[in-house]
């Protein structure tokens, strides 16, 4: 009679567990989801696809369509009704399935001392990710770039933030980048080309051009040489920085450092979420594809979405890789030079934790063996 009893308590309490969950309602879909999207009648849609910010995705043939409210089957049976209503298909047979809900990830970089992404938590905001990434005392806080994972720049100056109304403390979305620049004060030069960090940069009395070369991060494998072009206004001349006279010339605010690169071999930098990131000798018609293929392929958790492309003259696009891997997109051809940065990802150990692991198995023998 006893264990009757606790069976049927035992049984009523998984009545109850069961109960609330049998009457929840599906759920809805929200920005930063990833949707699995699959019609057996008409494959070209059959793909993943990405809830933007306003909470659309954009479907071949449909456009762009609202989902983010519905749920996985309401959108499927939408998505079925617009194709045979536009006669695209007679029937429509449409599976929605969301893989991937809204968490997602922030990443990080520029003048901090933490570069890097972290897990979106509900209700990040701008001031967590600083907390994280640890500006430097010369980060300059009034120009913080905020680029959105659909590749729109937000520049907010956040020593204008009040913690009683939030302003300008934005809530962060899912595959943000966060961009601290260096304070620049008072007149700049711009250091170009062969150097590991182009770009512009404060100028400072008595600054030489090879002191400004140096503080661009020194020439890279991308120079043609130790000659540079200074340019000052309309006039121009080559400086030999080898020669320790000419490499003393002074800089005057508004001054061009010029590095040029290398003709007889070329190259295109690619870093961030690949494999084996460094450089990928340039010949004529090399496209992005072949440039990341060639440094081993993305890494897992790679944002695709927001590859940027720099030029020697520093002019930046932010494209997305993923068309271009599924074959939706055509490639596109880079330029000797270039320096393709893919955010995110983490690169493969070589057999670390298969060797981690094979320890373990030979310690778990030895053992047994040995008792």
């Amino acid at each position: 009679m006893r264990r009757l009893l606790v069976l049927l308590a035992v049984l009523c309490g998984l009545v109850g567990l069961a109960w609330p969950q049998a009457g929840a309602a599906p759920r809805t879909i929200q920005p930063g989801d990833k949707l699995r999207i699959v019609c057996e009648e008409e494959p070209s849609i059959s793909k993943d696809y990405t809830v933007k910010e306003d909470g659309t995705i954009t479907v071949t043939f449909l456009g762009t369509i609202r989902v983010q409210g519905q749920n996985a089957e309401q959108l499927g049976a939408f998505i079925a009704k617009k194709l045979e209503d536009d006669r695209i298909v007679r029937r429509a047979t449409v599976r929605v399935t969301i893989i991937g809900e809204v968490s997602g990830r922030v990443s990080f970089g520029g003048a901090v001392r933490s570069a890097g992404d972290a897990p979106l938590t509900a209700g990040m905001r701008l001031a967590d990710v600083l907390k994280l990434a640890n500006p430097l005392p010369d980060a300059d806080l009034t120009r913080v770039q905020l680029r959105s994972a659909e590749g729109t720049l937000n520049v907010i100056d956040f020593t204008k933030f009040d913690p009683q109304t939030n302003s300008a403390n934005p809530v962060m979305r899912a595959g943000d980048t966060i961009t601290i620049v260096l304070k620049v004060q008072g007149e700049t030069i711009t250091v170009l080309g062969g150097v590991v960090r182009p770009g512009v940069m404060e100028w400072k009395r008595e600054m030489t051009v090879a002191g400004a070369v140096q503080q661009a991060g020194g020439l890279s494998p991308l120079a043609r040489g130790s000659r540079v072009r200074l340019r000052r206004g309309t006039t121009e001349r080559t400086i030999d920085l080898g020669n320790p006279t000419q490499a003393s010339t002074l800089v005057q605010p508004g001054d061009q450092v010029l590095v040029d690169i290398s003709e007889g071999r070329r190259y295109v930098r690619v870093g961030g979420g690949v494999q084996v990131p460094g450089l990928v000798e340039f010949t004529p018609g090399l496209t992005l594809m072949e440039a990341v293929q060639n440094r081993g392929g993305v890494v897992p958790k790679a944002q695709v979405n927001k590859v940027e492309i720099q030029t020697v003259d520093l002019e930046r696009r932010t494209v997305d890789l993923g068309p271009i891997l599924a074959g939706y997109a055509a490639d596109i051809t880079l330029q000797a030079g270039d320096v393709v940065t893919i955010p995110g990802g983490e690169r493969r150990r070589s057999g670390g934790s298969l060797q981690q692991i094979g320890i373990a198995v030979i310690g778990i023998l030895l053992f047994f063996l040995g008792g």
